[in-house]
């Protein structure tokens, strides 16, 4: 837990050379000096992290638990640094994915429906929503790596692959544009008649579709939508 506590933290240690190298020694410390008691094996254990580190934040920390699980074991150095290399470009991607491209946009399309019942429960909707998923995988994710080891990658492959990120990203698009249309429709209904709502509300699905094809461009989109439905709020 102490692990995970201060892995909340490491981009605060991020640099220009190493990246999150020296934030993720730190990070790692006190389960090192349970482990490895005698000074200088420690030292020689740390001299395992100087190189450039930088992974996803998020997942950092089963990063860190298969690591510190491969030390314990007593790997090589050689086999630990190749791990660590190709494990952190593999959760860095995986992490821009999930959390950016699914559960960012996820939580946005739940914001738009609490939002008919005000702002604040919207806000609270955004931040309990998104928190208590990655919180929780960031504090699950030290036990998870130090479980499987050098395996935790393989893993993680089987559980969130690259065609279920896919199918529950364009899952999220339709939804967001159903939920938009939806609200386009309430606000429409009074100067709009059925005739021109329902090919309005079927094209904003489309839409929503096609921008899922360059999943960057609802980055823009639902802040901009959610923006302009609590304006309209206001001055309505």
């Amino acid at each position: 837990m102490k692990v995970s506590a201060r892995l909340m933290l490491i981009q605060s240690a991020w640099t220009m050379t190493s990246m999150q190298s020296e934030g993720f020694v730190y990070c790692l410390l006190p389960a090192l000096k349970k482990l490895f008691p005698e000074h200088a094996r420690l030292k020689r254990v740390i001299n395992h992290f100087h190189l450039p580190i930088n992974t996803h934040p998020f997942l950092v920390s089963i990063l860190a638990g298969s690591i510190l699980k491969m030390e314990a074991e007593g790997q090589s150095q050689r086999l630990t640094v190749s791990y660590l290399r190709t494990a952190m470009t593999a959760l860095a991607a995986l992490g821009d994915s999930y959390f950016h491209a699914v559960l960012a946009f996820s939580s946005m399309i739940a914001v738009l429906v609490t939002l008919a019942f005000g702002p604040l429960p919207g806000l609270l909707t955004l931040l309990v929503m998104f928190n208590t998923v990655h919180l929780l995988i960031r504090f699950a994710g030290i036990f998870i790596g130090f479980k499987k080891g050098d395996a935790t990658i393989s893993a993680l492959g089987q559980w969130i692959d690259s065609g279920k990120t896919r199918l529950l990203r364009t899952l999220t698009g339709i939804a967001g544009g159903f939920v938009i249309s939806m609200i386009f429709s309430w606000i429409a209904e009074d100067f709009l008649s059925l005739y021109w709502i329902v090919p309005i509300a079927f094209g904003i699905i489309l839409l929503a579709f096609v921008l899922n094809l360059k999943r960057s461009v609802w980055g823009y989109v639902l802040p901009a939508f959610l923006l302009l439905v609590l304006i309209s709020e206001v001055l309505i």
